[in-house]
């Protein structure tokens, strides 16, 4: 996926095969999924364990980096 953190252009391409997607902002969508796990209408989507995860996965590229 060519741009894969910023709001698609409207098309995705994956393996080859193009995707029509709507263009949409990341931050709102991950603060209305946020929003709805506190109001208990839904769980999260990414748990607390992926999003250590991932912190220890970018502490450790930064870390990485630092040394090359």
């Amino acid at each position: 996926m060519p741009q894969a953190f910023v709001d698609p252009p409207g098309v995705v391409v994956l393996d080859g095969k193009e995707h029509h997607v709507e263009s949409g902002n990341h931050y709102r969508a991950e603060l209305e999924d946020f929003c709805a796990a506190i109001r208990g209408e839904r769980s999260v989507l990414v748990d607390r364990a992926e999003m250590l995860g991932q912190a220890k996965a970018l502490a450790a590229l930064s870390v990485s980096s630092r040394a090359a």
